[in-house]
């Protein structure tokens, strides 16, 4: 009796596995779905956008401290779009103080061009690098109009606008 009520129990078991085996599967795939509907979003948002900050290349040198603590670093960005870039503004979030500090230039570069180097400090503890981008806005010129880009990193959004030159 011991034999079978083990057997018994046995099986039982290996089938609620099986189901609960199932059932995960399908969750999964639901999962994968929701992803990449979320994702074709995402791409479809993105293609509206004249030119993503993934279309330039951003170097940025921080420097040492100078003789009172203050760490600065400088930046220089290559335009890899089709379009003349009018500005690039940079926003970053200080950590050591919890402000902003902004990386700007408002020189026209010109497609496959880089730019000249601009900077801002970004540490007043003798902390390199103590800094987190939040935001990129920059500008285009297409024809006669200028574009406006915003990119807002934490919620991965653009938005843009235009104006009439």
């Amino acid at each position: 009796m011991k034999k079978k009520l083990t057997v018994l129990l046995a099986l039982v078991m290996v089938f609620s596995l099986t189901a609960c085996g199932g059932n995960n599967e399908k969750e999964v795939k639901e999962d994968v779905k929701t992803e990449e509907k979320t994702e074709a979003k995402d791409n479809k948002e993105k293609s509206n956008v004249l030119a993503t900050i993934d279309d330039f290349k951003i170097d940025v040198v921080v420097e040492e401290p100078d003789s009172l603590g203050s760490v600065y670093a400088k930046m220089t960005l290559t335009n890899n779009t089709e379009y003349p870039l009018l500005s690039y503004e940079v926003t970053a979030l200080r950590k050591d103080n919890n402000e902003k500090t902004y990386f700007a230039t408002y020189d026209t570069v010109m497609p496959g061009e880089t730019s000249p180097n601009f900077e801002t400090m970004v540490a007043e503890n003798n902390n390199p690098g103590d800094y987190e981008i939040i935001a990129y806005e920059y500008s285009l010129k297409d024809g006669d109009k200028k574009i406006v880009i915003n990119y807002d990193v934490k919620l991965d959004k653009y938005t843009t606008f235009e104006i009439q030159e």
